[in-house]
């Protein structure tokens, strides 16, 4: 009995270890990085960079000061400054030496939605890192005589904060744009909130947030994948799953008017801030954002930095970021100034946004800031540390941790990308703004005064705006003009090629003909380029050529017209040439019976070719009763008997300016 059970004893034990290794197998999101989620949980994020000499472990909690409750404000951050003052096994000071005595460095830092310790040092000792964060987070002691000393240090902070006027004034933007979010208080919390808390709390606290369904290991460098995989099984794999989700949060509603707030303080400067509500990080939108942030902030060659500092001399600091955490945020500007000037700024800063919504960017600018957003995601990811924390931040505001669909959306940031980003958010309605004064001043502004402001800067922007520019155009540098004598001039700049086009487009074509005039139109588009009153057909060819260009006419279901192709040095001559067709054609009768029998054999070549037979009358049945279902080429009979004094009365009856439209594009300029 025994050497029947032993061999399947033995499979047994084989099969339980492979399937318990398969369970902790790792997903192979891109080449050397894995995510695991364990069965209680918590997720393992590992990627390795052989040769790398450094790693990183970083311990991720999904709880934030968003999810504390009111009388738990600033309970998470201190609850991240109490994980290092100890556990059994590691005394005060203790955890924080593990790390140094192997020339590694430790630390934490509290967000909004997360919290997150990490140890930087030799991937040699990657398990010495990883088992210290465990230890700290898993078992700290929260000694009471510890927790009263760094409560002290905490509201030693939160006094320092309240003196630093750009802290006090950021705050104060926060609160006052959001109306119901928790982004609207402070991670660090209150002296009130801070002072209040007991060991019990914050055992309370752990309790509901510090679950493994909330933990994130995230390991980067010079390690191997299976190990630290196993260590991270052996150091959290026996936490049972919390089963408690996060709380949902309320959401902030719509903003239907502008905000203004007003502090004063014993400063010699003002400080200057204010922000429109945007989007998450998940929207497509971010990215665009991002992009707008670098036009209006990134650097001294801003936009911000160029017109509201150094030209008109508004500002000495000035500054635009992009807020989009897992809920929507916030475009913010802040500013230093003099004392009185903040008005002048707030117009200016202002001014600059709005133009983004009528004033498309050059593509040269936009290249540029796209360049520069994406060098500096990149150059953060230089460094271990800079990896592990763009692979958290990923995982938690997307599921995803990869950072390629991010810099996709950089990159594929249009022009009209940003008009429309700018027009949805850059409103007046949507904007909160807030000065920080010196005490003796008490400047009379208010909401109402804001929203006024705004209007103003707002007609500034469209001001800026070149006459006859379609802003919403799908394509860039496009303009629009109406001319005194009806004729609509479109001009599209693009020096790319030293060529230029030219359109003269009229209502007419098929749809302005009739059983007795089939076949017009077709006729006029061959013969209205040959020649002038001034001008034979010959003299027309050879003129053309000597500009190295192409003029045709040209006739379709709805429209006729001349067609002209020259390169952009000629495109004077070349554009009176044009005028001089359509103002006096020739319309010559011995052109016109050189043409007849051209017309007339294509005619005979479509009765020759099935498909374009069946086009046709497809077309015949699909309109009948309708000038679309005549024949594009026209009828015989009306192309072989029509008169040319018939062609040029038609000509005439439809080529008048103010139904012209003349378009323009290539190397030339619209003003």
């Amino acid at each position: 009995m025994r050497k029947t059970l032993g061999p399947f004893i033995v499979f047994l034990a084989f099969f339980m270890v492979t399937t318990a290794m398969q369970a902790a197998s790792a997903e192979t999101i891109a080449p050397h990085l894995f995510r695991t989620r364990l069965d209680n949980g918590l997720t393992v994020i590992v990627k390795e960079i052989p040769g790398s000499k450094a790693a990183t472990v970083q311990l991720w909690v999904k709880t934030g000061s968003v999810f504390e409750r009111a009388d738990e404000a600033g309970i998470t951050h201190l609850i991240e400054h109490m994980i290092f003052k100890g556990t059994p096994t590691r005394g005060p000071g203790e955890i924080a030496g593990a790390i140094e005595d192997v020339g590694g460095r430790i630390n934490a830092y509290t967000s909004y939605e997360y919290t997150v310790y990490h140890a930087t040092l030799s991937s040699r000792h990657w398990r010495r890192a990883l088992d210290v964060l465990a230890d700290a987070v898993r078992h700290s002691l929260f000694d009471a005589a510890e927790l009263e000393r760094e409560k002290r240090v905490v509201l030693e902070e939160i006094g320092m904060r309240n003196d630093r006027p750009n802290i006090r004034l950021f705050q104060e933007l926060m609160a006052r744009a959001y109306q119901a979010h928790p982004y609207r208080l402070p991670v660090i919390g209150s002296e009130a909130s801070v002072a209040s808390f007991t060991r019990a709390d914050i055992l309370a606290y752990m309790k509901r947030h510090y679950q493994p369904e909330n933990f994130l290991v995230v390991v980067v460098g010079d390690v191997p994948e299976e190990a630290v995989l196993g260590r991270v099984r052996a150091l959290f794999g026996d936490l049972p799953p919390g089963g408690r989700p996060q709380p949902s949060l309320p959401q902030e509603p719509p903003q239907d008017s502008p905000r203004f707030f007003r502090l004063a303080d014993d400063v010699s400067q003002s400080h200057l801030a204010l922000a429109f509500h945007t989007c998450a990080f998940s929207d497509p939108d971010a990215a665009v954002l991002d992009v707008i942030a670098g036009i209006l902030g990134g650097g001294e060659s801003a936009r911000l930095y160029h017109r509201v500092r150094d030209e008109k001399r508004l500002v000495y600091r000035i500054d635009a970021s992009s807020f989009t955490p897992r809920d929507p945020g916030l475009m913010e500007v802040t500013a230093t100034l003099e004392p009185d000037r903040w008005q002048e700024a707030l117009a200016a800063v202002l001014e600059e946004f709005f133009l983004l919504k009528y004033l498309p960017v050059e593509d040269a600018e936009l290249d540029r800031v796209k360049r520069n957003v994406e060098s500096e995601f990149v150059f953060n990811l230089e460094r271990v540390e800079g990896q592990a924390r763009m692979l958290g931040s990923f995982e938690f505001l997307t599921g995803d941790p990869r950072e390629d669909t991010y810099l996709q959306r950089i990159r594929a940031v249009r022009r009209e990308d940003v008009m429309r980003v700018a027009r949805k958010y850059f409103t007046p309605a949507n904007l909160t703004a807030g000065v920080l004064v010196p005490a003796v001043m008490v400047p009379a502004f208010d909401a109402a005064a804001l929203e006024e402001l705004a209007a103003k800067a707002e007609a500034a922007a469209r001001e800026r705006v070149p006459s006859g520019l379609v802003g919403d155009s799908y394509l860039p540098d496009l303009y629009r003009f109406r001319l005194a004598n009806g004729v609509t001039l479109l001009v599209r700049e693009d020096p790319s090629v030293p060529t230029v086009a030219i359109g003269a487009v009229f209502p007419g074509g098929l749809r302005a003909e009739t059983d007795k005039t089939n076949g017009a139109f077709a006729f006029l588009a061959e013969l209205l380029p040959k020649g002038t009153k001034d001008l034979s057909a010959r003299q027309m060819a050879l003129k053309v050529a000597d500009m190295a260009g192409e003029l045709a006419g040209f006739n379709g279901k709805n429209t006729f017209g001349l067609k002209a192709d020259f390169l952009a040095r000629f495109f004077e001559p070349g554009l009176e040439l044009v005028r001089d067709v359509l103002l006096s054609p020739a319309l010559d009768e011995n052109e016109a019976e050189k043409i007849r029998p051209e017309l007339l054999d294509q005619l005979r070549y479509q009765e020759d070719s099935l498909p374009a037979v069946a086009f046709r009358e497809f077309n015949r049945i699909l309109f009948a009763g309708h000038p679309y279902g005549l024949n594009s080429l026209g009828r015989p009979e009306v192309v072989r008997e029509l008169p040319v004094a018939e062609l040029r009365r038609i000509y005439e009856e439809h080529a008048r300016p103010d139904r012209l439209v003349l378009a323009v594009v290539g190397d030339v300029k619209a003003a």
